[in-house]
């Protein structure tokens, strides 16, 4: 019965994105000042859908991707903003299901997201100084988007993703940074704190992954933290926070996502309500639907988490929703479509993690 529901669940995700894909072959999705995000959300969105074993060709899209890198080597939000780390990493994590075809553009890539590590600390900035997203946004110098050209634990975790997809070299000083960087930023209830997400699950997962990806975390270690945003997650439920019928679907993607890395016999059952907890929220059309989750600080700020006064209108300041349905249904769709994997395998979870 899970089974059939899952893989009903996941055609009909694939449907609802295929409908929604541009004619150049983009999603387009959260509309800021800056307009709506093309390059990032494209990237984000293929790279989900690979993941999830997919069904819609990529060909065309990830081609209009590596057409759009931009001279110094990145990607950006759209074609009007400047160039970015974390968008750069997510289309270079796409581009790397068909390397062949984007060698070049890939290694431009790379070279752009090294450039944006921060020493001493090994942290990646979203912006850096070359990126010049001062004078985009009518600044007069760098020192005005400080928040925004600190190393943050969310881009970290995903641009180290991309550099350890093409293979670096061990005893890479970049890569040896970035996970200290890591790791001295775990809290200690075993989470990750991020720059530009509202919740904690997006950047806990992701520097999981990283970590895992680079062999640098004991597997007891994942299972505490996947654990303990289980806990959480289930506690903003009980709370209010999320407890509407169709509430924090990115966030229970994320979190089951983290579960999955290591299914120990502890986090199994969690893993399966947290599965058919999503497939409850599948609105008729095949989406997720959205809540408010990407979070854009003032320039200046250096803590989000300090900051109050948030609000769901334009400019900083602001929590907003992926409106257009296409981020938070690609992250459904990527962790169900990993949850499937395990149920068809066969899985044989760990009695107890070392």
């Amino acid at each position: 019965m899970l089974t059939q529901r899952l893989r009903s669940g996941l055609e009909m995700g694939e449907a609802f994105l295929e409908s929604s894909r541009s004619e150049d072959g983009l999603w387009r999705d959260f509309k800021t000042l800056a307009g709506l995000s093309s390059d990032w959300v494209t990237g984000f969105v293929s790279y989900a859908l690979i993941q999830a074993g997919a069904k819609p060709s990529l060909a065309s899209t990830l081609l209009c991707l590596a057409e759009r890198q931009r001279e110094n080597g990145g990607w950006a939000y759209n074609r009007t903003v400047p160039t970015d780390c974390d968008s750069t990493a997510w289309v270079v994590l796409a581009l790397s299901s068909d390397p062949l075809s984007h060698s070049a553009a890939i290694d431009r890539g790379i070279r752009y997201i090294r450039a944006h590590q921060a020493m001493p600390g090994g942290g990646f900035s979203t912006y850096s100084s070359s990126d010049r997203i001062e004078a985009y946004i009518g600044k007069t110098d760098v020192a005005s988007v400080q928040g925004w050209t600190q190393p943050q634990t969310c881009v970290t975790a995903v641009a180290l993703q991309a550099v350890l997809s093409q293979e670096a070299q061990q005893n890479d000083p970049c890569v040896d940074n970035a996970l200290a960087f890591l790791k001295g930023n775990r809290e200690p209830s075993g989470i990750w704190g991020s720059y530009w997400w509202s919740g904690n699950a997006y950047s806990t997962y992701h520097a999981l992954r990283a970590l895992t990806g680079a062999g640098a975390i004991r597997s007891c270690e994942q299972v505490e933290s996947a654990q303990e945003l289980e806990r959480r997650f289930c506690g903003s439920l009980r709370a209010g926070a999320g407890s509407q019928e169709n509430a924090a679907a990115f966030e229970a993607a994320f979190v089951l996502l983290a579960l999955l890395l290591i299914l120990d016999t502890s986090n199994c059952s969690a893993a399966e309500r947290l599965a058919l907890r999503l497939l409850d929220q599948q609105n008729p059309d095949g989406s997720w639907p959205a809540t408010p989750v990407l979070r854009i600080s003032p320039p200046l700020t250096i803590n989000p988490d300090r900051r109050r006064n948030w609000h769901g209108g334009t400019g900083t300041g602001i929590i907003i929703p992926d409106q257009c349905r296409c981020f938070t249904t690609a992250a459904v769709l990527w962790a169900l479509g990993a949850y499937q994997s395990k149920v068809e395998g066969g899985y044989q979870p760990a009695d107890r993690c070392s």
